[in-house]
């Protein structure tokens, strides 16, 4: 597996002052077996003539290179070094002829096999320096150029890339197709996609819009809607960011095996399959989510396509705003006008969540080579991004931020900026001065936390004050723009009495404002979510949010309140981890929001439960909650989305006696309640609760999968192999997890399974055999498996053995920055559990 060339900021940057590249033609024969033939031709130019530099191509061999009609020496090459290119002219024509291995591990040009009919398909992943793999390039993003593409397919493929195709010609049972030139654009964001794909288009505003799929899913993709969605969000990006999409077509393409949600290739967007097409009846979070992953790849149209950040150290100038961009664009121009709300409980815990750990960072990071930049694709740059830039928003006012983001737009379209360009923009804009606030929150780490201190005589407050407390990490204490909200109990219903803004400076601020005022049976800070701050609860409002959280009236409000029973829970211990499962107890059946009970299907299975609970208080909890499950269910619609979510998490949570016989029935049919679709897919949910549980066969596993003998069926297959805790079972997956020639989505599969939740005992003899692996996965090569498996030891049994495992392997210097991180983090957030609990 060919290694890329690790680039340095300051060897792009002399790379940079040295050469303009003008165009890339490329060639690809895609019609071989384990390898494709490619030919890439480079024009560039040179400021200082017979100066030498380096050509990025990850490939098996080299066949022939020449550089202005001269061949150059190959006989060293090493695709992590590159190709040396020595005795530039002023004007250069460099042109190299490879053989290039297809990937399996999700990166470069990945090839994968549909076992449902056979058929082959391809698609390519480049972020951040993986178009090495596919064609020679100066593989770093402010090296943009045209682009100019070519391949060789079977004729019966479809070949999808960023721009239209020009012509296609067909010999024999093989066609070649040539796609119409790509304006300036960087190495990392050009795109292919082939094999015998369904297609679906439109046309809207003159922009041809297309969607494509695997054929064996055609059924299932929902183009109707999917396009409903796209058409909203590029009239909003339209009104709103003063220059139009600028290419003639824009694509989407579901994918399998795709390690990503998605990635923003200009014009050509790569979704993985399993958020874009659905099998079964999605639920509303599930549309929300995918509506949302298409609002912030669009969004990447603008920020980071059009105009891209210059340097990996700026990955959050398009993430953040991406994602800052989709939130906003869903809020306001579509049906999912509660986006705020999910990501108030879902992607801004996260960011709190990653913010308080000791591998926390700034916004703004160093990152001096590729490797240590892609490690800052994490909820520091995306969700801790977006939440303060909404902060942002809220300081300056949307539309002299829309003015700031036109004319940043309109300046640098076609080329590449840094921040201190969007800052000059939206200053002139906001007649602000912004740069005390990108040094409070763009430079420092952590997250401060504030809370209501108030004195009250007679039922009145006689003086309030909030304090803050230092971020983690940095000590400081920001600036913040909140609401603050007093509500009162009307019978069951909390209703906002008032709300009032503040501005937040220091340790303390006074809010005399609200002197005189009755103690409300709640007091909210940073109400509407303005702020990137935790919240405590006043213990009179802790009080009533145990009591009367499903009366509070907006959806925003009652996520708030989740979220600061969550952080007072899982790092200070005020609230204890069985008082918040009695909480969700309570008030999640007769919760009606998607986002909100969106926290029993994140959150609570991946973190509380299996962190926050000893394994002889787990079986309780998990009881609390299938009960409240089968409560939420008995009173959803038939039929309705509603009630499958409560079906599926009753099936998650189902441990005792009782609820696996329930399960059971509903596998085998009976007593399923009115209405309850089960499909394949919530078969294979129920099957592996079962294999959980112990109580699944190898037999019944094998008949499913006969059932359902597709890509999907065969992932699901090995998470309920993987799932079931004897030792013998956990045996045979840890064999396939060694497999060095797995794909990244079988181990997913696999390690879903594995790392059963209570299977503590059954885990304990492969705590230190994870670990070995990382290194012998990363050594191979395998970056992206290496990744994903440093991420999962932190669902690894939570006790002082594990903990002891992770120091131990954490205490050898030389492991590379990503893995050191993701072991990092597993055992602080480890740590911080055992402490808490």
């Amino acid at each position: 597996m060919a290694v890329t060339h690790n680039l340095t900021r300051d060897e792009a940057a002399r790379r940079s002052r040295l050469l303009r590249v003008e165009s890339y033609r490329v060639w690809l024969d895609l019609t071989g077996g384990e390898t494709f033939t490619s030919i890439t031709e480079v024009r560039f130019s040179c400021a200082e003539p017979d100066a030498s530099t380096v050509v990025e191509i990850a490939a098996e061999r080299i066949v022939s290179a020449t550089l202005n009609g001269d061949a150059l020496d190959a006989s060293g090459f090493s695709p992590a070094d590159g190709l040396a290119v020595p005795g530039l002219a002023a004007d250069n024509v460099l042109r190299i002829e490879a053989e290039c291995a297809f990937g399996r591990d999700g990166e470069g040009l990945h090839r994968l096999t549909d076992p449902a009919d056979g058929q082959s398909y391809l698609y390519t992943h480049f972020e951040a320096n993986n178009a090495q793999k596919m064609f020679a390039c100066f593989d770093q993003p402010d090296l943009k150029a045209d682009f100019d593409l070519r391949v060789r397919v079977p004729a019966a493929w479809r070949v999808v890339s960023n721009m239209p195709a020009a012509e296609s010609t067909v010999d024999g049972e093989f066609a070649e197709v040539r796609f119409d030139t790509l304006p300036r654009t960087s190495t990392y964001l050009t795109a292919l996609c082939a094999g015998p794909l369904h297609r679906v288009t439109e046309t809207h505003d003159g922009i041809e819009l297309g969607m494509y799929c695997r054929e064996s899913m055609r059924d299932h993709l929902d183009a109707d809607a999917v396009f409903a969605v796209t058409r909203q969000l590029l009239d909003h990006y339209h009104r709103h960011f003063g220059v139009r999409y600028p290419l003639p077509k824009y694509d989407q393409v579901a994918m399998p095996e795709y390690n990503a949600g998605a990635t923003e290739n200009f014009g050509c967007v790569v979704f993985n399959e399993n958020l874009f097409v659905f099998r079964s009846r999605p639920s509303e979070t599930a549309l929300e989510r995918r509506a949302y992953v298409m609002a912030h790849e669009m969004a990447h149209m603008w920020f980071g396509d059009l105009v891209t950040p210059r340097w990996w150290d700026e990955t959050w100038l398009k993430e953040s705003f991406a994602s800052w961009a989709g939130l906003w664009a869903l809020a306001e121009s579509t049906a999912f006008t509660d986006a705020w709300t999910s990501f108030a409980i879902g992607e801004k815990v996260h960011g709190y969540l990653s913010d308080r750990l000791s591998t926390t960072h700034p916004i703004r990071v160093d990152a001096p080579d590729v490797k240590i930049g892609r490690s800052n694709f994490d909820a520091i740059t995306y969700c801790k991004g977006a939440g303060v830039l909404k902060q942002l928003v809220a300081l300056v006012g949307i539309e002299a931020f829309c003015r700031g983001l036109r004319a940043y737009f309109d300046k640098h379209q076609w080329g590449v900026a840094t921040f201190d360009d969007l800052r000059a923009a939206l200053e002139t804009a906001s007649g602000r001065d912004l740069s005390a606030w990108s040094g409070q929150w763009l430079d420092t780490s952590g997250y401060n936390t504030i809370r209501p201190e108030l004195s009250v005589s007679d039922g009145v407050i006689s003086s309030f004050v909030v304090r803050q407390d230092a971020a983690v990490g940095d000590e400081v204490r920001r600036d913040h723009r909140i609401a603050i909200g007093l509500y009162d109990l009307d019978g069951t219903v909390l209703r906002q009495r008032e709300r009032v803004e503040v501005d937040v400076v220091g340790d303390a601020t006074e809010v005399a404002a609200l002197a005189g005022r009755p103690r409300p049976d709640l007091l909210l800070l940073n109400d509407d979510d303005l702020s990137y701050v935790g919240i405590d609860l006043d213990p009179v409002s802790l009080a009533t949010s145990r009591e009367h959280l499903a009366g509070l009236e907006t959806p925003l409000a009652r996520a708030l309140c989740w979220s600061a029973a969550w952080s007072q829970t899982t790092e200070t211990g005020t609230v204890s981890a069985s008082a918040f499962v009695s909480m969700l107890g309570a008030a999640m059946p007769a919760e009606r929001h998607p986002a909100v009970t969106g926290l029993l299907d994140q959150l609570v299975p991946t973190i509380l439960l299996p962190r926050y609970f000893t394994p002889a208080d787990l079986t309780n909890a998990l009881g609390v909650l299938a009960a409240a499950s089968l409560r939420g269910l008995d009173g959803s619609e038939a039929g309705g989305g509603a009630q499958r979510s409560w079906a599926k998490r009753f099936i998650a949570f189902a441990r005792t006696d009782d609820d696996t016989q329930r399960v059971r029935g509903w596998l085998n049919g009976r007593d399923v309640p009115n209405g309850l679709a089960v499909d394949e897919d919530l078969r294979w949910m129920m099957l592996r609760s079962l294999a959980a549980s112990g109580v699944a066969t190898s037999k019944e596993i094998a008949a499913q999968l006969a059932r359902d003998d597709t890509m999907s069926g065969q992932k699901h297959a090995l998470s309920a192999r993987a799932s079931r805790p004897d030792a013998a079972s956990k045996q045979e997956s840890w064999s396939w997890l060694t497999n060095p020639n797995l794909s990244n989505s079988d181990q997913s599969a696999i390690l879903s399974g594995f790392l059963g939740l209570g299977q503590d005992r059954a885990l304990r003899p492969y705590v230190e055999p994870m670990l070995d692996l990382l290194g012998v996965l990363w050594e191979h090569g395998s970056h992206d498996r290496a990744a994903m498996l440093a991420s999962a030891t932190s669902r690894l049994p939570t006790n002082v053995t594990t903990l002891a495992a992770l120091e131990e392997w954490l205490s050898e210097a030389k492991r590379p920055p990503v893995l050191r991180r993701l072991v990092t983090e597993a055992r602080d957030g480890i740590a911080l559990a055992l402490r808490v609990r």
